[in-house]
């Protein structure tokens, strides 16, 4: 099949000679992390919070993004910190185990918010988001120890080729069967997901990062921190 060719196309570093199931696991894991990106941060659980959750209080949108911003505060605390942990002890794997099962348990509980659980919506919401950002972190550093090269864009392709299609599948789903009654064309709903995700995606991978960078370079200017003193 084409998977498998490019699985086997994938160079691997001779030192290690991974698996091939470590570099399928290595896709199926970024296709369930596009999934979560897709539809808790991005869409779904979004558009649940502000227009059910928080709908009472007025401010559905602020509280939202306040829940958004303090779980990638907390995890830009935390992820230097687990990221030198992981890197001296040895154990990515044990702290990826951790990040990720902590972020599956506070996802499945969202299930239990209803409609003014406002802290509750907000808290599960950034245990599940710091896991998450953590996860990919630590996972994103196993990409030199699986694929080499030429090989770590392809195997990088070859996962986001999946998470792309998993999301035409599931939107040809819902157009030949949907769950709910449609109260909008089709085709309206998806181009806002796509806006709400892409807006979303925007601040957590380009405008999130380049401002701990930034706030890094100033306090190494500038002496702050522990390490300066």
């Amino acid at each position: 099949t084409v998977f498998e060719a490019a699985l086997h196309d994938v160079p691997r570093p001779p030192a290690t000679r991974m698996r091939r199931g470590v570099v399928a696991a290595w896709i199926l894991y970024d296709v369930a992390m596009h999934g979560y990106g897709i539809m808790i941060p991005g869409v779904a659980y979004a558009i649940f919070f502000t227009s059910h959750v928080a709908v009472d209080g007025g401010r559905a949108d602020l509280l939202w993004s306040l829940a958004v911003g303090l779980s990638l505060i907390v995890a830009g605390v935390l992820a230097p910190w687990i990221g030198a942990v992981a890197d001296a002890g040895g154990r990515r794997r044990t702290l990826l185990a951790a990040a990720t099962t902590g972020c599956g348990l506070a996802t499945a509980l969202l299930f239990t918010v209803g409609r003014g659980d406002v802290f509750a919506g907000v808290a599960l919401f950034v245990l599940a988001h710091v896991g998450s950002t953590i996860g990919a972190s630590i996972y994103n550093s196993f990409l030199p120890l699986v694929a080499t090269g030429r090989g770590m864009s392809r195997l990088s392709g070859l996962a986001f080729s999946l998470s792309a299609g998993a999301a035409v599948l599931l939107l040809l789903a819902e157009g030949w069967r949907p769950l709910t009654e449609l109260r909008h064309a089709l085709a309206r709903r998806w181009l806002a997901n796509l806006y709400l995700y892409l807006l979303v995606a925007t601040v957590q991978y380009l405008l999130a990062p380049s401002a701990l960078v930034g706030a890094a370079f100033i306090a190494r200017e500038r002496g702050w921190g522990l390490l300066n003193g």
